[in-house]
């Protein structure tokens, strides 16, 4: 089972449930069962609201590195999410790495454990947030704090992004319980991400982080800063730039020698000599590093 749902009075929860990290691979068919239980809630009429939360022990550890040249169909799933005419309240525990982060942003509310811990990590891979997250994460927390994130894959905690508005709540409760009393007591304040005015912060932090010195080997640096560069008012005209920066990153001679170093390593780990593409679901829920 790649999704749980139930469904409890007027509230659908949606739980990933694909491996211990829930990890949302188009490959094995993951993406496509959270877009179909995401529709099947918009359609409920007796659903009112959406919460979107992980089974196990973590929200979700990202997407499937396997993945990556297809990843437009999760930043379509993102973007509907985004656009939703019910509240979606984004629950999460454990680790929120790298697309989780990206998901949780297209969420109007987000609650988070004490426990949890946030990271955009793409950047140690020679890549970038590809699924929205240049034009999200900015947004939400600024400039300063999202570049700090993103160029040095920093992670934080769930008061530190509580602190830096990734996150609207936290909890030592029960995430998905704690989702319910908020919704329930009106006391989230939804919003599209998308529709947050760029951060008054971004030429100042732009400038500062080109000014100093990056890894000349990392392209994927220069890339992030051109892609935060492209926030407007146009929130898809951003998302194009990320697109395009993402493809470029993908396909860059350096990307590609530490993707082959990280599957080589993961594989060593996991005592096998070939993971090949039929152990692609299981390959990627074994890594410590996803997309």
């Amino acid at each position: 089972m790649l999704i749980e749902m139930t469904q409890t009075e007027d509230i659908r929860i949606i739980r990933l449930a694909n491996g211990g990290a829930n990890i949302l691979s188009i490959s094995n068919g993951m993406a496509a069962a959270l877009f179909d239980a995401f529709n099947d809630a918009l359609t409920y009429p007796s659903c009112k609201a959406i919460i979107i939360a992980g089974a196990g022990r973590m929200f979700c550890g990202g997407a499937d590195l396997k993945d990556l040249p297809i990843a437009g169909e999760l930043r379509d799933i993102f973007d509907a999410i985004e656009q939703s005419a019910k509240p979606v309240v984004v629950a999460m525990h454990g680790m929120a790495l790298g697309g989780a982060v990206e998901l949780a942003m297209a969420g109007h509310g987000r609650i988070a454990h004490s426990d949890t811990r946030f990271s955009l990590p793409e950047v140690n891979l020679g890549l970038l947030p590809g699924l929205g997250g240049t034009q999200r994460l900015p947004r939400l927390v600024g400039a300063e704090a999202a570049l700090e994130m993103m160029l040095a894959g920093k992670t934080i905690n769930a008061e530190e992004a509580l602190a830096a508005g990734l996150i609207d709540h936290v909890t030592n409760d029960d995430v998905v319980a704690e989702a319910m009393a908020l919704i329930r007591n009106k006391i989230l304040t939804y919003r599209r991400t998308d529709q947050i005015t760029p951060p008054a912060d971004l030429k100042s932090a732009l400038q500062r982080h080109r000014n100093e010195t990056h890894d000349p080997y990392n392209q994927a640096q220069k890339l992030i800063l051109d892609s935060v560069s492209a926030i407007s008012e146009d929130f898809e005209t951003g998302c194009a730039v990320e697109r395009s920066n993402f493809d470029l990153a993908m396909k860059s001679e350096n990307a590609q020698e530490l993707l082959r170093d990280f599957f080589a390593r993961r594989d060593k780990k996991a005592g096998r000599e070939d993971a090949g593409p039929g152990n692609a679901g299981r390959s990627a829920s074994q890594a410590q590093l996803h997309c």
